[in-house]
């Protein structure tokens, strides 16, 4: 049985929908994006505060994170790029270009 092998303590694991890929939220301010079959980390994702939970899109077209700052982030799969960043004050229903791109998200 393989390991994830790493310095930084997990807060919270989740599986990609079609099980390729692991990510993984950590005490380090990062989540770190695995390859399920050989356990090597593939992408690294930088926060600026601890990140306490992730969880994949159920179509895994993105992925979403929330961190000790009070932000949840939706990044697409696959990029850095922050695709919408989430406060309780900015709490709004996604764009239509957001429901169009990245499948069914919250609010389409």
């Amino acid at each position: 049985m393989a390991r994830i092998t790493t310095q930084s303590a997990f807060t919270d694991l989740a599986f990609s929908p079609d099980d390729t890929r692991i990510i993984s939220a950590e005490r380090t301010r990062q989540v770190r994006i695995w390859d399920a079959a050989t356990l090597q980390p593939i992408q690294v994702l930088p926060h600026p505060a601890e990140v306490y939970t992730v969880s994949y899109h159920p179509q895994g077209s993105s992925i979403v994170s929330a961190s000790a700052d009070g932000i949840a982030r939706v990044m697409p799969v696959g990029t850095a790029d922050l695709l919408r960043r989430v406060t309780q004050a900015t709490l709004q229903p996604a764009s239509r270009s957001e429901c169009t791109t990245y499948g069914q998200l919250d609010g389409c």
